[in-house]
């Protein structure tokens, strides 16, 4: 954002480019700019009294793309998003079990998310849980799908066909 990410058409895909033109996207969503120019974070059920900054980034596809474009052009490093067998690899190296999922904050049992660095499997923090895993493999509805109101422009527009 300090370096105008959101206004910079390099780091975005065409879809992506559009989505933020059109949605006159400049922050992530939930974040709150405040008259000071100090952010705070809209959860789920409050709004936090300063910017919790050890928190997920709560980003669309989009955003999660544009962020891993931005590192790879300024740390020229080969970054990208994980395919989803990529991801799925990442959690069997860690021997990530169902076990482990009664550890995370799956279907934000906290109510709202939580710190990156609660945590921990093996050396990853964050592996599952907390907010969307996004990774670079067409995305799909699962069936009955239903979108939440206060999440409209976060995965319909990701949706791949």
């Amino acid at each position: 954002m300090e370096q105008g990410g959101y206004n910079n058409p390099q780091y975005w895909s065409a879809e992506g480019w559009r989505w933020v033109s059109q949605m006159k996207i400049t922050i992530p969503k939930f974040w709150i700019k405040k008259t000071d120019g100090q952010f705070t974070l809209r959860n789920v059920f409050e709004e936090t009294k300063t910017m919790p900054w050890d928190w997920p980034v709560e980003v669309n596809n989009f955003e999660a793309n544009a962020y891993a474009r931005w590192l790879r052009i300024t740390t020229g490093r080969n970054i990208r998003l994980p395919k989803e067998d990529e991801y799925y690899s990442m959690l069997s190296y860690l021997k990530f079990t169902m076990r482990d999922t009664a550890n995370q904050n799956i279907a934000l049992m906290y109510s709202t998310s939580t710190p990156v660095d609660l945590k921990k499997v093996g050396d990853i923090y964050d592996a599952m849980g907390n907010v969307w895993q996004w990774t670079r493999t067409t995305m799909y509805p699962f069936n009955e799908f239903q979108t939440h109101p206060d999440y409209d422009d976060f995965t319909i527009p990701t949706f791949d066909d």
